[in-house]
């Protein structure tokens, strides 16, 4: 199981902050895109300048209404390498994950916590991976929701090929219940950035799944 940093921030000085704070101990971060439409916060997220200033992989989170046109804007940022979108968005999965593929990049369905699987029957097979919301997204701090694990457990026995992944409320105390489910990847956003020293955090958080 491995642990991601979950940026997501306000401004370029918080994302330049928060990246120095986890440097030399994580090798990828997630970035949560938020457009203020589909979730009803806005966040920072500059593709050039991030392009430019990290210096570690990447996987976007697009909770976004329309992740085609973000999508467009990441295509020469190398440092992505898996780009996620939500069932919900509206658009079309299978073209939204052709323009994942195009760019070399994983494509990773979002599922919000009332989503079932059975939203994402029609692209199961063209997808990298799954990943289930266990808050509503949107903000950081939230209450983590333990009944969304069993439909990734059911995903990943039925398309072990699949990337299973959870974001929202990963703390020391719910991160056994996700390991025992089974689940290859957890988003954490305040539990290393809310509170201390965010790379000492980050390596409790290993600590607890080595």
């Amino acid at each position: 199981m491995k642990i991601i940093p979950a940026i997501l921030v306000k401004s370029q000085a918080d994302f330049l902050q928060q990246i120095q704070a986890i440097e030399g101990v994580a090798d990828m971060i997630h970035l949560d895109i938020a457009d203020g439409e589909f979730v009803p916060e806005t966040t920072w997220a500059d593709p050039e300048f991030i392009g430019d200033h990290l210096e570690i992989d990447c996987e976007l989170h697009l909770m976004v209404k329309n992740p085609l046109a973000v999508i467009e804007q990441w295509n020469d940022v190398p440092q992505v390498r898996r780009i996620l979108f939500h069932a919900e968005s509206g658009a079309n999965m299978t073209t939204v994950i052709e323009a994942i593929h195009d760019q070399s990049c994983e494509a990773i369905a979002v599922l919000n916590p009332e989503t079932q699987p059975s939203a994402i029957d029609s692209v199961i097979n063209e997808l990298d991976g799954v990943m289930a919301m266990t808050i509503h997204p949107g903000a950081q701090g939230r209450a983590f929701m333990p009944e969304v694990l069993p439909k990734l457990t059911e995903l990943k026995q039925n398309y072990p090929h699949l990337i299973t992944q959870v974001d929202g409320g990963v703390n020391n105390e719910t991160l056994s219940q996700i390991k025992e489910a089974g689940i290859d990847m957890a988003c954490v956003g305040s539990a290393i950035f809310g509170n201390g020293i965010p790379a000492e955090n980050l390596a409790n958080l290993k600590k607890l799944i080595a």
